[in-house]
């Protein structure tokens, strides 16, 4: 009888500790794991900014901002994870990397701007980085990435005559490169625009290392047709974006076709002009879009 009121009183002590383990730590638990969703999911905001928000900026501006905001986080963020350790050379690039303010020239940066953002994404995970302000910066360095790539995948296809969202069989008028090139510059957009897709379907779902490699991959391929075509690295010769504000360089005008000007026109109602923008002379695409041949 003594056996089982000892063994009785073990039990019940187990049961009134198990009772206050789980009156004071479960709560604690639980409001550990809802500041972790929380978290998760402010991340998630910032990077699906990136692929919907439009642009208020060129590239050059949102990748200032970005390290502005990051070297202006406190020291105790500062000194955890190594996104920090990519700043000063993205800071250099800001004065070399850039063509103009919408185009970066150089594969290297680009990749180290994915790998800091893949590092802002990680060390906000893990609660090495808990100021939001990293998370406005994540999404500026996201869309300077972005701008990046939409610029050379944009020249690419302005110098390839795309028109309704295909690039021809056969280069326009003008642009004389043997088919194979052709053929190879074509494959090129092709899987720019594929990669280019994947990253906006990437950053929507919050994913930030996939979304900035993405983003390289299409800037690369991109940069690679041009390359085939003979324009390397040189927005200067394509009829994209000179002014380099991130818009291309394609007007569509809405009125009559008549007199002289009619006979600018090809039988599919484009056109090649010079336009007098900021002191400079910028060759543009013209469409007509009430032409009818």
């Amino acid at each position: 009888m003594r056996r089982r009121r000892a063994a009785l009183r073990r039990v019940l002590s187990l049961l009134l500790a198990w009772a206050l383990v789980s009156t004071c730590l479960l709560p604690s638990l639980a409001l550990a794991a809802d500041v972790t969703r929380g978290r998760d999911d402010q991340l998630r905001a910032a990077v699906a900014r990136a692929a919907t928000e439009s642009y208020a900026q060129n590239a050059q501006a949102y990748l200032a901002a970005a390290l502005d905001g990051l070297e202006e986080l406190p020291e105790g963020d500062r000194g955890r994870g190594n996104w920090a350790d990519h700043l000063p050379s993205l800071r250099a690039a800001l004065e070399t990397a850039f063509y103009d303010p919408a185009r970066i020239t150089e594969q290297e940066t680009l990749e180290e701007m994915a790998q800091t953002a893949q590092a802002i994404s990680a060390a906000w995970t893990s609660g090495n980085l808990t100021d939001p302000a990293a998370l406005t910066a994540l999404t500026d360095l996201l869309l300077a990435l972005r701008q990046a790539a939409e610029a050379a995948l944009t020249d690419a296809r302005s110098l390839m005559g795309a028109r309704d969202g295909e690039v021809p069989d056969e280069p326009p008028d003008g642009l004389d490169v043997p088919p194979s090139q052709w053929q190879a510059a074509r494959n090129a957009v092709r899987q720019a625009e594929h990669a280019f897709d994947q990253a906006l379907r990437q950053l929507e779902k919050g994913n930030a290392m996939s979304g900035a490699q993405h983003l390289v991959n299409a800037w690369r391929k991109a940069t690679e047709a041009l390359e085939t075509l003979g324009h390397p690295l040189d927005p200067g010769e394509v009829t994209a974006d000179r002014d380099g504000d991130g818009v291309a360089d394609i007007l569509e005008l809405d009125a009559p076709l008549t007199g002289e000007v009619a006979e600018l026109f090809t039988e599919d109602g484009t056109a090649t002009a010079i336009m007098q923008l900021g002191g400079r002379e910028v060759p543009i695409r013209l469409v007509w879009s009430k032409y009818t041949p």
